[in-house]
């Protein structure tokens, strides 16, 4: 998403770019306020059209729907916001920047573009779906995103090995298996395991437990879908929670 670091002569005031977050399962978790904004843009950049254009039917959008992905060039947002269009991102689903490339449009446009407005349109978001319903105490977490898929996944994991606050990551379905043997190897047995699969969507999965026992739960689900997972190390010495 490299676009240089171009100077401009850019002054346009209070022209906007809109980062939407989207349902990331259940349709009706789209706002009204996201709907309203997608129908006023002119132009809509997204993750991945084909996801982008039930949203912008939904908002009966005439807004120009373009690729904007982790290996496109962000110059055609650029230049639509430089030439004073109303412009939108949207991920696949979720808010935008966490664990996708929404993060990297909004510092390049902060860099190029410094005095457009980068408004969030908050909505659902994986992550604190789990933060919200996984019982612990979370005034502070950590959030890892994705684990390596290979160098650097034995250090990943053991970051999980101690701590007085949860942890929160994203898994490929793919490596649940591999993933669970991981966590095995680091975690003590007094340890909370919570985890999600395809949260607000027809077939959701939520267990919270000590670690062998919600890992056994976990490897008992089918092998579809998304999955949040959380890990507090913490637990002993700040509840007295019991199976």
């Amino acid at each position: 998403m490299n676009v240089g670091r171009e100077k401009t002569s850019y002054n346009k005031i209070m022209v906007t770019l809109s980062v939407i977050a989207t349902p990331i399962g259940n349709r009706d978790d789209i706002t009204p306020r996201a709907l309203r904004i997608l129908q006023e843009v002119t132009h809509v950049f997204a993750e991945d059209t084909r996801v982008a254009r039930q949203w912008l039917t939904l908002a009966h959008s005439s807004a120009k729907l373009i690729s904007c992905h982790q290996h496109s060039n962000v110059r055609p947002l650029i230049e639509a916001l430089r030439a004073g269009n109303s412009v939108a991102y949207i991920s696949d689903a979720g808010a935008p920047g966490i664990s996708d490339p929404g993060g990297q449009v909004v510092a390049t446009v902060r860099e190029v573009l410094p005095n457009v407005k980068i408004s969030p349109i908050p909505g659902a978001s994986a992550l604190i779906c789990a933060a919200m319903t996984c019982g612990w105490p979370v005034h502070s977490f950590t959030f890892l995103g994705f684990p390596p898929h290979k160098k650097g996944r034995k250090a990943f994991f053991s970051q999980l090995k101690a701590s007085s606050h949860p942890f929160f990551f994203f898994e490929s379905v793919h490596r649940i298996p591999i993933m669970i043997k991981n966590l095995i190897e680091v975690v003590p047995l007094n340890a909370r395991i919570y985890y999600g699969r395809e949260l607000t969507k027809k077939f959701e999965s939520i267990y919270e437990g000590v670690r062998d026992v919600a890992l056994e739960q976990l490897a008992k689900e089918p092998l579809k879908g998304e999955f949040v997972i959380g890990v507090w190390t913490g637990c002993h010495t700040s509840s007295s929670k019991t199976e």
